[in-house]
């Protein structure tokens, strides 16, 4: 017999199945509570759900505490904070991580001093997290030091968090940076040695170039595949032209069934060159019939900045395409749209 799904659980039931004694129903009850807290109803919840939250963060349940701080995370509850460091000491260690996350997400300074400590603490869950949360709360021209030690920390996961996180807040060009991320090139990590290569080559470092060529031809792999598209389209941005046998492989495949990875991301690489075949083909994307394809050919060209499709790209129907996805795509191409 057909049995309907039960419905969503309303507000008032939320905070009701907060304080039941069967832990699965508490679990359910936070899940809940957070998409009432980033719905219609967060202004008239807030206050409540806040307390509710840090009830839930001294909850029995390690399951129930590590959703709380990813709740609390989400809706961005500075009144927490105060709170959330002290689940930074929790027993578990899902939930001291989702609190140092939690921290990052809402980006409090009074928490800067527990998460510049964390950065040295002896469990190495607890590091990687204080990287991330670090990298949001500290001042940028403070931030290159403490990050730098992190480059070189005993933990290959907290290295290649360091890496990344001194990619995003342009760290790149800093000499302390510059000094420990050389020093991973040459590991035996390959996340760790891409995640440096990403660092480094766009500041002119010919070892960083190199391996990015590793990636980009197929002989250096990393498990990351984010950094591996990040590899294959940075080389376009670099200018390396001396790779653009290997993208035309990665982008139409040697053989029929040849499957190559990241073909979009190589299709955006040889755009940058100004290949013609890649070119032609983004451009007729832009007229498909399905919006998905054309979205992806605004992207691609704007990622690409082939400044020949701005007026392509500004004349497409208002309804045929993502508006921010367009706006994103002029603004990589220089071009701001008058009204």
């Amino acid at each position: 017999m057909f049995v309907p799904p039960p419905l969503p659980r309303t507000l008032d039931a939320t905070f009701r199945d907060l304080s039941s004694e069967v832990e699965k129903v508490r679990v359910s009850a936070v899940q809940d509570l957070g998409r009432h807290l980033l719905g219609d109803e967060a202004a008239a919840c807030r206050s409540r759900a806040v307390l509710a939250l840090e009830k839930a963060l001294a909850d029995s349940s390690a399951k129930v505490r590590e959703l709380a701080a990813i709740v609390a995370g989400e809706a961005s509850t500075v009144e927490l904070v105060p709170r959330l460091l002290i689940a930074l000491e929790d027993p578990h260690t899902m939930v001291r991580q989702m609190a140092m996350d939690a921290i990052g997400r809402i980006g409090d300074d009074r928490a800067l001093p527990r998460v510049q400590r964390a950065l040295t603490d002896e469990r190495a869950e607890v590091r990687y997290q204080a990287v991330i949360a670090f990298g949001k709360l500290a001042p940028v021209d403070e931030a290159a030091d403490a990050i730098a030690k992190r480059i070189v920390d005993d933990d290959a996961h907290v290295r290649y968090i360091a890496l990344r996180v001194a990619e995003e807040i342009g760290l790149a060009s800093a000499p302390t940076i510059q000094m420990t991320a050389e020093k991973t090139l040459s590991g035996d990590d390959p996340k760790v040695k891409v995640a440096a290569a990403l660092l480094l080559a766009p500041v002119g470092n010919s070892a960083a170039r190199a391996l990015l060529g590793d990636v980009v031809r197929g002989t250096l792999r990393t498990p990351e595949a984010e950094d591996e598209q990040a590899a294959v389209e940075a080389v376009g941005e670099l200018g390396m032209t001396e790779l653009q046998g290997d993208l035309e492989r990665r982008a139409w495949g040697l053989f029929r069934f040849a499957k190559e990875t990241y073909p979009w991301h190589a299709k955006i690489a040889l755009a940058a060159f100004g290949h013609v075949r890649a070119v032609t083909e983004l451009f007729a994307d832009l007229s498909s019939s399905r919006r998905e394809v054309r979205e992806a050919a605004v992207v691609a060209l704007g990622r690409a900045r082939v400044t020949s499709s701005r007026d392509r790209i500004l004349g497409l129907a208002a309804q045929s395409v993502d508006e921010a996805l367009r706006q994103e795509a002029l603004a990589n191409l220089n071009v701001e749209e008058t009204s």
